[in-house]
This record gives C-alpha cells, structure tokens and sequence, in this order.
C-alpha cells in the first residue's frame, strides 16, 4: 500500500504494517532496520533546451517549471537548501506527494522534476520512454533518504525476510 510517511510511520508503530518504508525524521517507536540513501537527479524531456548540459545546477534550473514533493518532505528542504546556498530563488511549479507521478507530469511535458535513480529507473522501464526523456545530475549533489521500518515489539515473518532479500538486491544498484 502506499501511502506517504508520515502515515508510514504510525501505521508500522501500530503494529497495522509488519514493515514500511519512510522518510525521516524516526523516532523511537519503530525499530529502523535499514536506510537507503539515494541521489536526486533532474529528469527532463529530451527535446527541453537544458537536455544539452551534461549536468544541472540551480542557476541553470532558474525558471524552469520544477516538479518536487511537498514542502514537509525532507526532499523538498534539501532542494531547497541547494538553491539557497548557490544564491539562486526557489520556486517549485508543481508540487506531488510522489516521485512517480512527478515522473509521469514531466512524461506529459510539465516540466523537470528531481528524483531519486530507482524511481527514474522502475518508471523508465515500466512506461518505455526511456528515448524522451534524459537524466542529468544536480550539482551540488542532493541526497534523498529513506529508512525499513518495523515495529519495535515482535521478529519478522518469513515473508518479511524474504521480501527484504528481495527489496536489498532491487536497490543496491541504486544507491548513492
């Protein structure tokens, strides 16, 4: 089920979920088993004038239609802090609670969103669009991070253990 994390979080602490993925801030009421730590990177259509630069910056990024998560996100405070610090305004066209749906507003031609790579990878293979689109880093390097969660009172289930084997050898080539 996907929800956002902070629903995440309450549902695992209630002991609803047997494990769920979140971004931080963890507290003391789920037991964190594993971050993953990801690099965001700018997808854009292939035919969009910042397709030419082999990486983006902020300044480049001025005044295009930028496609983030939400201000509560931990993603958008990072990306916020990358424009801050090189000086250059901050101001997101469309904000959408989840990677995948930025990545298919900038399919449609939105705009340019920052993303993790497993998101770009997962959407790119299952929507085969891989020819319109182009995925440039962002310097300076913005990092996105998530955490497995489970409760703090009980083992995890076969099933469970399994599906982290599973969720482990998925991600690992993904990560920052």
């Amino acid at each position: 089920m996907t929800r956002s994390s902070n629903k995440v979080r309450s549902l695992v602490s209630s002991r609803a979920f047997d494990i769920g993925i979140a971004e931080p801030p963890f507290d003391r009421t789920n037991a964190v088993l594993k971050r993953y730590r990801f690099q965001l990177q700018c997808v854009l259509s292939a035919c969009h004038a910042l397709a030419a630069h082999e990486t983006l910056t902020p300044d480049l990024l001025e005044g295009s239609d930028l496609i983030i998560t939400p201000g509560r996100r931990t993603s958008y405070a990072a990306i916020s802090r990358a424009f801050e610090a090189s000086g250059t305004p901050f101001h997101p066209a469309i904000e959408c609670e989840f990677f995948v749906i930025a990545l298919n507003l900038v399919i449609d031609g939105a705009g340019i969103c920052l993303v993790d790579a497993l998101s770009i990878s997962d959407t790119l293979r299952r929507t085969g669009n891989t020819s319109k689109l182009v995925v440039r880093p962002l310097s300076p390097t913005v990092f996105y991070e998530v955490g497995l969660l489970k409760p703090n009172v009980g083992e995890l289930s076969v099933l469970a253990r399994q599906f982290l084997k599973l969720l482990d050898e998925y991600t690992v080539p993904h990560l920052a």
